[in-house]
């Protein structure tokens, strides 16, 4: 047989269909073998294969009876058999001149019969064949050849299955290579926007509290428009780089148990200063409810996208936040109602797409933005359902479905009647007494930045030092001891996760309150722990309640609570902290050990872990005589018994009753 043989007219089309179904030397598949035996075993022939040709070989995807891999393709029975339309048919090789000389007649595998059936693609190329070989001549007869034209259809499918699937890979290989390329652009682009506009918000800020009384009435409206534009601007960058971090998969939640009513009453405090042309209330339940599970950051920007969605459709009326219980304390839903203009039956299920549009009239008030595509898919990644309940001129009810019996909502207006001022003022000097003679340490590489918090820091009555980079502000740390260090994360050099590492380090800083200001992820934010927490641009009453909180911690106890269940220690924390403490939560021993040497703690929590003898048999053996006392809970009864350490008190299942009796006891009145 001469390796001169006759080739498709469009051979070099073929081959490269063949590449893109990725099949060549492939390890073996089961759904291709089985059709390889079955053709076998139903013909009743010794030899089966799957053979695909390329430019050079033919190669065997499946195979029975055979050892070989390949072949070259000039010597090959299939390149004569993707040349025809049906079944290739070779009854006997030795007495066929194209065959007879071939080595794979002469010799091994002996050759004497051949079938191959070709594999046809949708757009007519033979990519190869499903063939059957014997070793003495044969005579198959139509129906047999029928069959196998039949298991060649299955193989042809096999084939575009594989080529379907490896499209769909490739294509989302593509979208997600695009949406990671989009995520890190608008990663970098968010940040380079939100500095300037968080320099724009800060300084309409200071301007709009016109303190040497030279601005006009209009000129003040003026800057009351830059800073809302600004505002908006800055929601809608958030925003989009929120979307982009949801649709790319790289939005991550932390669900855990949190108290909804101080939430939604810190939420109000925010929004307080927003301009708004109707109240906004919030009737709070008149006992204490139930924790809900939902990652705290999120859930606070899905409420107030819902607060701020009403404020901008409510020209009347009034906004309340609503939360529905039921039995056992247990919140089953939160709504934002508002008595604006209402949405439409059929415009309610366009809201929540990413381009749906408004009808004319709600238009005419402003359009929804990303804020309610956001704020649906953030609550899906919570569990939590998000439903609307609305009457046209009558208002909105957005609801939030904690709990998967929660009731649908129905709209009822928002209860404002008890609550008809308009948002308070914030008066221009929040100076306070308690803050002479404190000093803030300001740390920001943006020049911008550090001015805005100076105009605050200076306005409250304290002494302000700024920085620009993590070095210098250890340098001054040193020297100056301030009573508040605020602290921008993103800096170059020595950047703002290296200096809090160092000031913790050092026992004569490890003390100092620090203020994070910062545009950093929520996500990379909330794993610091013992800080305050300001986002950019930093609102001024906001800032004002972190610096007294921090300036005001040196008149308050701190409570070392040593607890390995998350669960348990963020309940004790929050006792600790309702009754007057500043709570430490360690897990281990030699953290344990660390924070009574650098936080003095007045005294100590101890539930049942692991720590708790070491940690009982260093405080004994000590000697140290200001040792703090120790409290146990959450052991069995008598099980305390056994540790014999000198403890003073054993607290069964703590509470804020036995907390604040605790403080009272064992610090003095002044910690009540």
């Amino acid at each position: 047989m001469s390796s001169d043989y006759e080739q498709p007219p469009d051979d070099d089309e073929r081959v490269r269909e063949l590449m893109t179904y990725d099949v060549l030397d492939t390890p073996p598949e089961e759904m291709y073998d089985e059709l390889v035996r079955v053709a076998s075993r139903m013909l009743d022939m010794p030899i089966a294969l799957v053979s695909l040709v390329d430019k050079d070989r033919q190669w065997f995807k499946a195979k029975v009876g055979l050892d070989a891999d390949q072949t070259p393709r000039g010597i090959s029975f299939c390149t004569h058999a993707i040349l025809e339309k049906t079944v290739f048919q070779v009854p006997n090789a030795l007495e066929d001149p194209r065959f007879a000389g071939s080595p794979l007649v002469t010799g091994a595998p002996f050759i004497r019969s051949y079938y191959g059936a070709p594999l046809q693609t949708p757009r007519g190329h033979a990519l190869g064949t499903l063939c059957v070989i014997d070793r003495k001549p044969r005579v198959l007869s139509a129906d047999a050849c029928e069959l196998l034209e039949v298991l060649a259809r299955q193989v042809a499918r096999a084939l575009e299955l594989r080529r379907a699937g490896l499209e769909a890979r490739q294509a989302a290989q593509a979208e997600l290579q695009a949406k990671q390329t989009q995520g890190a652009f608008l990663a970098s682009m968010s940040h380079e926007l939100r500095t300037p506009l968080s320099a724009i918000i800060g300084f309409s800020s200071i301007l709009r509290r016109n303190k040497h009384g030279n601005l006009a009435s209009h000129d003040l409206d003026y800057l009351e428009r830059i800073s809302a534009n600004g505002d908006y601007l800055l929601r809608l960058v958030n925003d989009i780089l929120d979307l982009s971090k949801v649709e790319a998969g790289r939005m991550e939640v932390e669900c855990q148990p949190l108290e909804l009513v101080p939430l939604v009453k810190s939420i109000l405090v925010e929004l307080e200063g927003r301009e708004s042309k109707v109240p906004l209330v919030f009737h709070s339940p008149s006992t204490p409810l139930q924790p809900v599970v939902a990652d705290p950051h999120r859930l606070r920007q899905v409420i107030i996208n819902l607060v701020v969605n009403a404020m901008k459709f409510t020209e009347e009326g009034g906004i309340e936040v609503r939360i529905i219980v039921g039995d056992g304390d247990t919140p089953l839903r939160l709504d934002v109602v508002d008595s604006g203009i209402g949405i439409p039956p059929e415009e309610q299920d366009k809201i929540f797409e990413r381009h749906g549009q408004a009808s004319a009239t709600q238009k005419q008030a402003g359009s929804w933005g990303l804020g309610l595509f956001l704020s649906r898919r953030l609550c899906e990644l919570m569990g939590i359902s998000m439903q609307v309940a609305s009457e046209v001129g009558m208002g909105t009810t957005f609801a939030l479905m904690l709990t998967k019996d929660a009731p649908k909502p129905v709209h009822q207006p928002p209860r404002v009647l008890c609550d008809t001022s308009s948002p308070s003022v914030e008066p221009a000097c929040l100076a306070d007494e308690s803050f002479a003679g404190k000093t803030v340490l300001v740390v920001d590489d943006d020049a911008d930045a550090r001015a805005i918090l100076e105009s605050y820091v200076q306005d409250f009555g304290c002494r302000v030092i700024a920085v620009d980079s993590g070095e210098q502000a250890l340098e001054i740390a040193q020297q100056i001891r301030p009573d508040l260090i605020t602290l921008d994360l993103m800096m170059p050099g020595l950047d703002g996760w290296g200096v809090l590492q160092a000031l913790r380090e050092d026992p004569k800083l490890a003390q100092i309150p620090v203020a994070v200001c910062s545009m950093a992820d929520i996500a990379e934010k909330s794993a610091l722990p013992d800080v305050i927490m300001l986002d950019k641009p930093v609102d001024r009453r906001r800032f004002r309640d972190a610096l007294g909180q921090s300036l005001q911690d040196d008149l308050r106890e701190t409570i070392l609570i040593v607890e390995t269940d998350p669960d348990r220690s963020q309940a004790v924390s929050r006792w600790v902290s309702s009754a007057g403490g500043i709570p430490r939560v360690v897990g281990t021993e030699l953290q344990a050990k660390h924070a009574l040497r650098d936080h003095k703690p007045s005294l100590v929590l101890l539930g049942p872990c692991a720590q708790t003898y070491p940690l009982l048999n260093h405080l004994r053996n000590s000697g140290t005589p200001d040792a703090p006392p120790v409290a146990l809970y959450g052991f069995l009864p008598g099980e305390e018994t056994s540790l014999d350490t000198g403890v003073q008190v054993v607290l069964q299942q703590p509470g804020l009753v036995d907390i604040k009796t605790l403080l009272a006891d064992r610090l003095g009145p002044t910690s009540t």
